[in-house]
């Protein structure tokens, strides 16, 4: 059986966020156990994506919030993405429903990808608005 890498967060990936850090941070730790439990042989990861998929859609939320209050230029297609990554999970759960045969290698593979090029990629974009928008704000502030 191919191993799945595992998540590694790293200080680069910071989106100059507390919060959204930490959340990004808890989505690789629940993403590399699902890995493991899979890996391992040691039972259905079904509840474990479902608690993943909810934690997903709150951390979703927060970002949007961020974006609203932030102005994002991007948020549209940053959404769009949000969006693609639970329509995607949706099918997954169809397919677990209908007994598709090796959804668990799937399913694993997909979030782990989606996860880490989202948080690396899309995220990142956000944050040096984030950080850009806060800097004006501070800026504004001093004058």
């Amino acid at each position: 059986m191919n191993r799945i890498p595992r998540l590694q967060w790293e200080p680069q990936f910071t989106m100059h966020d507390d919060v959204i850090d930490l959340q990004h941070k808890k989505l690789y730790m629940i993403t590399n156990e699902l890995i493991e439990k899979h890996e391992s042989g040691s039972g259905d990861c079904y509840e474990f994506i479902k608690d993943l998929v909810d934690y997903a859609s709150r951390h979703f939320h927060a970002e949007q919030l961020l974006m609203m209050k932030s102005q994002y230029p991007d948020m549209k297609w940053h959404l769009e993405e949000h969006e693609y990554f639970t329509n995607k999970i949706a099918g997954f759960i169809e397919d677990y429903k209908n007994n598709k045969e090796n959804l668990g290698w799937d399913v694993l593979s997909f979030l782990r990808e989606w996860i880490f090029f989202h948080t690396t990629g899309l995220d990142l974009k956000l944050g040096e608005h984030l950080m850009k928008t806060s800097l004006q704000n501070e800026k504004t502030r001093d004058e």
